[in-house]
């Protein structure tokens, strides 16, 4: 399986954490590998951003089909760049975070809200909320949450930082409960804290019912 990072600059010592976190998460017998598509913006934090990572991603995939190296590939982002043109361009399995996600999120909660970085420094949830109705989940959603840091800033394993962010809004906290990670990528995902985070909400919001 391919974890697949759009754009281009990632430190190495990123891209080789993420390499051990995804293959400690696969079940026995299926091995991971991180790969940058070696070209595009660091980070996808803007429309234009977005635009100018997917069609180097899609150069790189063409040539990975004649390869055919992979079972199945995962696009290392959580807004799903390229999505679409990817599964016409491949003959495997091309896995979206936002999407799965998404669909997690509605598995183990009724509802569900977004925790995202703020687009082209802005509060927008214009593009987010279009992809939930793409989706066909907008009754299941229930709001899009910002967080002031910049996506290099959540490279690595110290959360601290983002945790202290959620934490600031009681309202806030409880209006996470159900979670899943949106578009927080897996390097961004935090997995660990995140699930512990949500595991205190809802301990917290059941033991004030």
């Amino acid at each position: 399986m391919l974890y697949f990072i759009p754009g281009d600059g990632m430190p190495q010592d990123e891209i080789k954490r993420r390499e051990e976190v995804t293959n400690a998460l696969a079940r026995e017998g299926v091995t991971v590998t991180v790969e940058e598509v070696g070209k595009g913006p660091l980070s996808i934090e803007s429309a234009i951003e977005e635009y100018m990572s997917i069609g180097p991603m899609l150069e790189r995939l063409y040539q990975l089909r004649k390869e055919a190296k992979y079972d199945a590939i995962i696009i290392g982002c959580a807004g799903d760049p390229g999505l679409r043109a990817a599964r016409e361009l491949m003959d495997v399995p091309i896995i979206g975070p936002q999407e799965s996600a998404y669909h997690f999120a509605c598995m183990i909660a009724e509802r569900f809200s977004v925790i995202s970085p703020m687009q082209a420094g802005v509060e927008s949830a214009d593009d987010l909320i279009a992809r939930v109705r793409e989706m066909g989940l907008e009754s299941r959603f229930v709001s899009a949450e910002f967080v002031d840091i910049p996506i290099v800033e959540m490279w690595g394993d110290d959360s601290e930082r983002f945790v202290r962010l959620l934490s600031k809004d009681l309202k806030f906290a409880k209006l996470i409960v159900g979670i899943t990670g949106g578009r927080i990528s897996i390097s961004r995902y935090r997995t660990k804290i995140i699930i512990r985070y949500i595991y205190v909400l809802i301990k917290d919001f059941f033991s004030k019912k």
